[in-house]
């Protein structure tokens, strides 16, 4: 086996977003190559992963070899996103995840203009807009990337008044809450805190967003990501046995919060908006009727 070539290539910084297919080279110097099938990498992510391929001759000998790749399809996470207005400054706050290599934060309208302008950009939490009129409203879009090139963002936006100097003694009229004014956008079902019954999986409803492609939804139990998928459709049925990340994982009795992204353009292009969600939903097994 001499080699092996990618349908696309990787980013700048040599890692893969997306599923990619490797056509397999291969020689033999007496009855030749019969084939050396194609193999598509489609996760699990990782900084070090690796792919398996093989080659066989006309004779019916056969060989194999391992190729490493860097890949990472899921987008990194904005959270608890609020922005404080002040007199005269607007205060952002966030978390992202440990993946994030880069924050941006765009605001509308822009400094000079109604169109969009990059206010921050770089590695942090914080920023303090001080470039803003009293009486404006101001959206901001807070993005986080990663290395790999994916991409998800979150939105808050506040109104700057005089009143609002020295902190907390605006009266809240100018703050926004952690949850980035998303009311329009949210999760449908399960409801917060359903109890769902042991080997019935359930269907994961919320509402559409408009121009969105497909959304990333995300799983979790005890903390840990178990499951992350691509549906085209606001709903995704969940199974009770899937494999995630190279392990068989089960929907077993247990509590469980998920959250989704939308996703816009081509999943290449890995642009999410900004998150929907959390919520929580409870696996319980039925209780053993009494005699």
């Amino acid at each position: 086996i001499s080699g092996a070539a990618s349908d696309h290539p990787p980013n700048a910084s040599g890692w893969f977003n997306r599923p990619v297919l490797f056509s397999i080279q291969g020689t033999d110097a007496t009855s030749g190559v019969a084939d050396c099938p194609a193999v598509t990498y489609a996760g699990p992510d990782s900084p070090t992963a690796s792919f398996g391929a093989s080659c066989r001759d006309f004779a019916g000998n056969s060989s194999s070899r391992a190729f490493a790749l860097k890949y990472d399809a899921t987008p990194p996470a904005v959270a608890d996103l609020g922005a404080t207005a002040g007199d005269r400054s607007v205060a952002l706050s966030w978390r992202a995840s440990a993946d994030a290599e880069s924050v941006e934060v765009t605001r509308t309208p822009g400094i000079g203009g109604d169109s969009p302008t990059i206010v921050f950009r770089g590695p942090g939490t914080r920023f303090v807009d001080s470039r803003v009129e009293n009486g404006v409203r101001y959206s901001y879009e807070v993005r986080a990337r990663d290395a790999a090139g994916n991409a998800a963002s979150d939105t808050a936006s506040a109104v700057p008044t005089a009143s609002s100097a020295g902190g907390g003694g605006g009266g809240g009229s100018g703050t926004q809450s952690p949850t980035g004014g998303r009311r329009g956008r949210r999760l449908i079902a399960p409801a917060r805190g359903a109890v769902i019954r042991f080997g019935h999986p359930p269907l994961l409803q919320w509402t559409p967003v408009r121009r969105a492609r497909y959304y990333n939804v995300q799983l979790f139990r005890k903390g840990r990501k178990i499951l992350s998928v691509w549906p085209k459709r606001a709903r995704y049925r969940l199974k009770q046995r899937w494999t995630y990340r190279g392990e068989v994982r089960r929907l077993a009795p247990a509590k469980y919060r998920w959250l989704v992204w939308p996703g816009f353009g081509p999943r290449s292009k890995a642009d999410y908006g900004r998150r929907i969600g959390p919520s929580t939903f409870v696996v319980r097994r039925p209780r053993a009727a009494s005699r």
